[in-house]
């Protein structure tokens, strides 16, 4: 039933927009007293760019902890702050921060400004779940879709006490499959443990301890 289709089993982020496209590469992490009014005084940035670059409504209400993307390359020092902490939040090494803003040691002053260099092009691999409806909708979303992901996840297919798979009635019926294939986007069957009472851990269990169940 399956054989058209790789499997795995993980956790795949979705993608629900399109990336916004920009010159933005500086985190800056939410303190105590932060508002998109403060942070985007101190950036000199606008708070509707703020919120657009991170998907936020405009009377969004920040939390302790959250990472908000900033435009421009320029990170400012906040109280608190270590050289360590903020290479790592920005995916450099102490190091090659320091060589940058040619510092001599690794002792910051809150206020300071740091340039955060622009990180090297990678290539990622992105694979959203999808969740197929009917011809029409799962073409439209695999063509808006078809320059930002990698593959998709058909969601889903569960399976039995027996390692039984069976596909939800629109994996069934509809041809996501071979459409995900015209348009060289590899489609994945999601096997989940969702039963009508929820997630089964017993059944996860059963299938991850038996040898004969969990060999597809």
């Amino acid at each position: 039933m399956i054989k058209h289709f790789f499997i795995t089993v993980g956790v795949i982020i979705c993608l629900f927009a399109m990336p916004v496209t920009g010159h933005a590469q500086v985190i800056h992490e939410v303190r105590y007293g932060d508002s998109l009014t403060k942070i985007s005084q101190q950036y000199k940035v606008a708070a509707r760019e703020i919120t657009r670059l991170n998907g936020l409504a405009r009377n969004a209400r920040l939390v302790l902890g959250q990472a908000l993307l900033l435009p421009g390359s320029t990170y400012i020092v906040q109280p608190g702050d270590s050289l360590w902490e903020i290479a790592k939040r920005h995916s450099l090494t102490e190091e090659v921060l320091m060589k940058s803003n040619h510092l001599k040691n690794a002792v910051l002053v809150p206020g300071q400004k740091l340039q955060i260099p622009r990180p090297p092009k990678t290539t990622l691999w992105t694979g959203p779940f999808l969740i197929p409806k009917n011809k029409n909708f799962n073409e439209w979303i695999l063509n808006y879709y078809q320059k930002t992901i990698s593959s998709v996840f058909i969601f889903e297919y569960r399976p039995d006490y027996e390692g039984n798979l069976q596909a939800e009635p629109n994996v069934q019926q509809d041809n996501h499959a071979k459409l995900a294939w015209k348009k060289n986007k590899p489609p994945y069957a999601t096997i989940t443990n969702l039963s009508p009472k929820g997630f089964d851990p017993d059944l996860t269990h059963r299938l991850m301890s038996t040898d004969k169940l969990h060999r597809f």
